[in-house]
């Protein structure tokens, strides 16, 4: 086995336990924006007013939770939302460094995929290359689509940048009935998000 491929289930298989869970649903996820900024994650992103922000942060490893719904602790879980997860020196823990985004891109969507497979009744993997985001590094963005073994289906893009030894993604989510109502904060999301 793929140590870096088993290192990044694991990683992705932790983000899973904070996104399957119970639904929220969004009257309108466009009423107004706020900016969230916070200096020592070095992460800024708009997200829309009423939402709640819960972070969390274990040493390199940090968390932003983005929900309508409250969230009082990180273990909360949501289906409509945002989790901004960023792993400062990367190596440290998972013994290896990404030569580029692209390739951190592509190992977080092949373990994604392959975390479908074991968890999941159904997936498919929409569209995957570079996002149009500002930055010094070159982030990817996956669209992926699954269907829950409680029969539920979400749709997720998920963001991956990598620069300097740190690995960030973004998870942006929704039922996959709903997610067309939230895709255009999400796309906002991804051309604005600054995470380094």
């Amino acid at each position: 086995m793929d140590t870096r491929a088993d290192n990044l289930r694991v990683l992705l298989l932790v983000f899973a336990l904070y996104s399957f869970s119970v639904p929220l649903y969004a009257d309108n996820p466009s009423r107004g924006m706020l900016d969230y900024k916070n200096d020592n994650f070095e992460i800024s992103t708009p997200y829309p007013a009423g939402w709640f922000v819960k972070e969390h942060s274990d040493g390199d490893s940090k968390q932003v939770f983005i929900s309508e719904k409250e969230i009082k602790k990180s273990e909360d879980m949501f289906k409509t939302g945002i989790v901004i997860t960023k792993i400062c020196n990367y190596s440290k823990y998972f013994g290896y460094e990404f030569a580029s985004s692209e390739e951190a891109a592509k190992q977080i969507v092949e373990s994604h995929l392959s975390d479908f497979m074991e968890n999941a009744r159904d997936y498919y993997l929409g569209s995957f290359g570079p996002a149009s985001s500002g930055g010094r590094s070159r982030p990817y963005v996956a669209d992926l689509r699954f269907v829950c073994n409680d029969a539920s289906r979400v749709r997720e893009y998920i963001f991956v940048a990598y620069e300097e030894n740190t690995l960030v993604f973004v998870t942006m989510e929704a039922p996959d009935s709903e997610f067309l109502k939230y895709k255009d904060l999400y796309d906002t999301i991804i051309a604005s998000i600054r995470v380094f």
